[in-house]
């Protein structure tokens, strides 16, 4: 997965990526928030065990100790009837799947 720009908390309209640190399973999501409120989210859901959450569910099945990192794949440019994100997501899904199943990144 080639990731070719810079992107801080404050981008909107994204594709992410998070994984965990311990096991290497992963979750490719998209936000219309400021990345910032986004990863908030997902901590206080994992804090608060919300079983809404993907990444909350991981950390109850697991453990404490399994911990997701987040980096921003794609920063989208919304437009006037909003932006293809669900396609993006998708297409991503595939790619980083594909991707890390190479690079021996997920068991």
């Amino acid at each position: 997965m080639d990731v070719d720009f810079y992107a801080d908390c404050r981008p909107r309209h994204l594709v992410y990526f998070s994984f965990c640190t311990c096991c290497h399973v992963f979750y490719i999501g998209k936000t219309n928030r400021f990345f910032k409120e986004c990863m908030l989210k997902h901590l206080m859901d994992i804090a608060y065990a919300k079983e809404t959450s993907a990444l909350a569910k991981h950390v109850q099945a697991e453990g404490a100790q399994h911990v997701f990192n987040f980096m921003a794949l794609e920063v989208m440019q919304p437009t006037i009837r909003g932006s293809n994100m669900s396609n993006k997501v998708e297409e991503m899904e595939q790619n980083g799947f594909y991707c890390c199943k190479l690079t021996g990144f997920q068991d």
